[in-house]
């Protein structure tokens, strides 16, 4: 046989050629598409310029607003900090005011309003305005989660800063003024005193700080990242999905390019056979029923699980007609181990070897001719592979033959169903004549079959 001549192509299309109805600007991948332009529905990917433009649609009016807005965002940040910093502010103001009028002194209830304002400013801002630019960064989501709580805690600490040096500010200036002025009894401020530097206050104090700093916008954040990691896993999905469908397609449309010569051929025999010998016509008809009969349903069940029993079932069929067809000149014989014969294997592909083995094999070789079947199973270090052989003793290999349709489309199915692991081989018999192999990883075979 002469592998590289292949059977004649039925379709126009070539392995990989878009079919209408592809979504526009899909990945090179996905090579086809649905037919009727139909598309499966799968997660869209996210788009956070169209989200936030969609936010944006309302223009919100006031600061109040601000949640409305995705956490540690610039539009939800900056509306924060004016809100609450403003709030701020009017505490700091009205200690600092009550402060200065109980001690009839306006320069330290200055003081103490500017350091109240200060604290309270940097708690409510620091934080957030850190975490913020930590999102607008766009690192990996791990980084970026880890970034935003170090960019809080850190608002947090810089608030306790703060505050313990208000506190040496009171001990050092307001305590001393408090006691000459005689506004506070000496026992109450050590009552104050200890109160005010105990732990519990110190935790509470620091609670508070966390809040402010963004902490109650840390459960609407991690929720937002929680569902970005669920989209990004239905995207992944999807794709999948939708790689899934325009991979079987591909098959599908590479299956059918693999036309039957053979047909063209046997018709035109029978046509003479009708004048000349009525009986071997007979013949021919019925061992051409028979392999439609074994053939045609691999179309209608192509995404049922295809076994090696029921592609040796089509070639025995196949070959059986070809013998009627050249009597005295085709012989057969099939060696496949019974414990093989349940094993996965794609569709049509050892057709096309035993059709291009009659065809470019024995047809061009006067005389008698033989065709061998052959399986067996290796194990390698990456799983265990099935190799499928048909070999035979016709013309032999040609220069420059080995890449028409049908050896291209079962390289192309072969890459397309188990990626870099399995292969076609071709090489010449040690008795004259050609053999070809195609060696698929068993184990793959099983698993794709089931999770379909």
């Amino acid at each position: 046989m002469s592998p590289g001549a292949e059977s004649e192509p039925g379709l126009s299309l070539t392995a990989g050629a878009r079919v209408s109805g592809a979504p526009a600007g899909a990945p090179a991948r996905f090579a086809a598409a649905l037919p009727g332009g139909a598309r499966p529905s799968f997660a869209a990917r996210r788009d956070r310029a169209a989200e936030h433009a969609a936010r944006k649609g309302w223009r919100a009016r006031t600061v109040i607003d601000y949640r409305r807005y995705a956490a540690f965002s610039w539009d939800w940040s900056w509306r924060r900090s004016i809100l609450f910093a403003t709030f701020g502010c009017i505490y700091a103001v009205w200690e600092g005011a009550a402060n200065g009028v109980m001690l009839e002194n306006g320069r330290i209830g200055f003081m103490l309003a500017l350091g109240v304002a200060e604290t309270m400013i940097v708690t409510i801002c620091l934080g957030p305005l850190a975490a913020t630019w930590v999102r607008s960064r766009h690192w990996p989501m791990r980084r970026e989660i880890t970034g935003v709580v170090a960019a809080v805690f850190a608002g947090v600490v810089a608030g306790d800063a703060l505050q313990w040096l208000g506190k040496a500010y009171v001990d050092g200036v307001v305590v001393p003024r408090a006691l000459e002025m005689h506004v506070v009894a000496e026992n109450y401020l050590v009552r104050y005193h200890a109160i005010t530097s105990s732990p519990l206050a110190l935790v509470g104090a620091s609670v508070l700080f966390w809040l402010l700093s963004g902490g109650l916008a840390l459960p609407p954040y991690l929720g937002e990242q929680r569902r970005r990691i669920e989209e990004a896993r239905e995207r992944e999905v999807g794709e999948l999905q939708l790689l899934k469908q325009e991979t079987d397609l591909q098959l599908l449309v590479l299956q059918a390019q693999i036309e039957p010569h053979f047909l063209f051929n046997t018709l035109a025999s029978l046509r003479s056979l009708l004048r000349e010998d009525v009986d071997r016509a007979e013949a021919v008809i019925d061992a051409l029923v028979e392999h439609l009969r074994a053939a045609m349903p691999v179309f209608r069940q192509s995404q049922q699980r295809p076994t090696l029993a029921e592609q040796l079932r089509i070639c025995r069929s196949y070959l059986e007609l070809m013998r009627v067809r050249l009597p005295d000149r085709l012989t057969y014989t099939v060696d496949v181990p019974e414990v093989l014969r349940s094993a996965a294997f794609p569709p049509l592909i050892l057709l096309t070897l035993v059709e291009n083995a009659v065809k470019h094999g024995i047809e061009p070789k006067p005389g008698p001719g033989q065709i061998r079947i052959g399986a067996s199973r290796e194990r390698r270090a990456d799983g265990t592979y099935l190799t499928v052989t048909v070999a035979d003793n016709g013309v032999g290999l040609s220069a420059g033959l080995g890449h028409g349709v049908g050896l291209s489309n079962i390289r192309v199915q072969l890459a397309l169903k188990y990626g870099g692991r399995a292969a076609l081989s071709l090489m010449s018999g040690a008795e004259g004549g050609a053999v070809a192999s195609v060696h698929i990883p068993e184990d793959d075979a099983h698993e794709t079959d089931s999770a379909e």
